[in-house]
């Protein structure tokens, strides 16, 4: 196989692959070095996210409420919002 039987693509190689010194052109190493910093950023942003959301947990303790509780019939509840959509012109 001679030079002039292979593409282009392939005989300028150094070039597209970044060893010419053209910074454009990206090589596998600084595409995966640039990939594995990303994958390391997020993890270690996720980590710290998460810990300041451990340390941050809202207290879990019943608000007192200004009025007494009722228990309420779901059935009755439903059937009032029903006429009651109804009878608004819903």
């Amino acid at each position: 196989m001679n030079a002039r039987s292979i593409p282009v693509s392939i005989a300028n190689k150094e070039s597209i692959m970044g060893d010419d010194g053209n910074s454009a052109a990206c090589s596998r190493r600084r595409f995966l070095n640039g990939g594995a910093a990303f994958v390391a950023g997020g993890l270690i942003g996720s980590a710290t996210g998460m810990v300041s959301a451990a340390a941050k947990r809202p207290n879990r303790e019943m608000a007192e409420l200004p009025w007494s509780w009722a228990k309420i019939d779901p059935m009755e509840a439903g059937s009032r919002a029903f006429r009651y959509y109804h009878d608004a012109g819903g």
